[in-house]
């Protein structure tokens, strides 16, 4: 790009050099690299332009991949139904804070899910769902967390509580769900949970407090449901 500029410039150097240059020479001389230099400018700007478009283009691509990347984070770790966390990533957190810190876990389930697929069908089942999830969800503090484990199947995590207070907070989302008028297209649902609590201490595998989680569930359907069963509160 570059290559007469230099080649104008050496001639006004080896011109500089010779006493005799004149005024017509020099004229023609500066003429010349004037010429060149609007040249090279006009290119400059051109080249100017160029990067700037290309810097918008990398920009916009480096934002859609963010996006991208942030969307794909979002279904590895959200359940697609509910919105709520998936089995995977409600699991790796409660590995996680076993590490770390105790917590207390609530498990549950829709009592006679079934019966709501049987008589209602089961897209009104899949919006129950949701709509179970959402309520809890808004019934719970921003620290604790909720995940869908499978099925008609809900964990809770309770942080920061102390374990006689989460009892509280099971039976008191418990009578929430039960209260509840589902409105799902022309019908109106009522459905209830039963649900299985217990503290979880750090440095416990998680396979043992699930084990335990599960048993108290089970408990609290073997005894009629629609209730909470809980251990070490």
């Amino acid at each position: 790009m570059f290559e007469e500029e230099e080649s104008i410039i050496r001639d006004i150097s080896s011109a500089l050099k010779n006493d005799g240059l004149d005024a017509p020479e020099a004229r023609i001389l500066l003429e010349k690299l004037l010429r060149e230099y609007e040249k090279q400018l006009r290119a400059s700007r051109q080249l100017i332009k160029i990067s700037d478009r290309k810097a918008k283009e990398l920009n916009s691509a480096k934002h859609k991949l963010q996006e991208l990347s942030e969307t794909l984070e979002y279904q590895a770790t959200h359940d697609a139904l509910t919105g709520i966390l998936n089995k995977g990533a409600i699991t790796e957190i409660a590995k996680e804070q076993l590490t770390q810190c105790d917590f207390v876990i609530v498990l549950f389930d829709i009592d006679h899910f079934k019966k709501v697929n049987d008589n209602y069908g089961h897209a009104v089942g899949d919006q129950v769902l949701s709509l179970i999830a959402d309520l809890v969800e808004k019934n719970i503090k921003r620290k604790d967390q909720i995940g869908r484990f499978g099925g008609e199947e809900f964990i809770i995590i309770l942080n920061d509580t102390a374990p006689r207070t989460c009892l509280e907070i099971a039976e008191n989302l418990r009578r929430i769900i039960e209260n509840a008028v589902l409105e799902v297209d022309d019908a109106e649902v009522k459905v209830t949970v039963s649900m299985g609590l217990t503290p979880c201490l750090k440095g416990e595998p998680f396979k043992n407090v699930y084990d335990r989680v599960d048993k108290l569930l089970y408990a609290a359907k073997r005894g009629g449901r629609n209730r909470v069963e809980a251990s070490g509160v």
